[in-house]
């Protein structure tokens, strides 16, 4: 119907083209900048009174990236996940970076990052590779 009468040579949306770690830095840009008061914009009466995390508590990430599957290995989860956790860190992060992690090392992982979040602070997950369809 409509949908076949679109040209197929049209360019896709832009955001149909960013990759997952380009996604997840574009959201932490707008996260760490503030609202958009904060950028010159007036707040029509609108103020911050309280914030669920201080600015010195702990910042801690989870980055995964598993791309060696017998059945498709992938090329880039590991160097995403590795950019990622480069970055995070240059953000304040405390970051465990697993690569090529066996499902126990990761459901182990996981436990031990609920763990360290139980006190407070700001947590962060990234997961890169398949959604499990060969179990390590």
């Amino acid at each position: 119907m409509f949908s076949q009468s679109i040209p197929k040579n049209i360019a896709r949306p832009f955001w149909r083209c960013l990759t997952a770690p380009a996604l997840l830095l574009i959201l932490l840009t707008a996260i760490l900048l503030g609202p958009p008061s904060s950028l010159g914009q007036t707040n029509k009466g609108i103020s911050k009174t309280s914030s669920e995390t201080a600015p010195g508590d702990p910042r801690t990430a989870l980055v995964i990236g598993n791309a060696d599957y017998e059945s498709a290995p992938l090329r880039n989860p590991v160097n995403d996940a590795r950019e990622i956790a480069k970055t995070l860190r240059g953000l304040g992060f405390s970051v465990q970076l697993l690569e090529d992690a066996s499902q126990k090392q990761m459901k182990r992982a996981i436990d031990r990052f609920g763990e360290q979040l139980r006190d407070g602070g700001v947590g962060l997950f990234y997961y890169s590779g398949q959604n499990g369809a060969d179990e390590k």
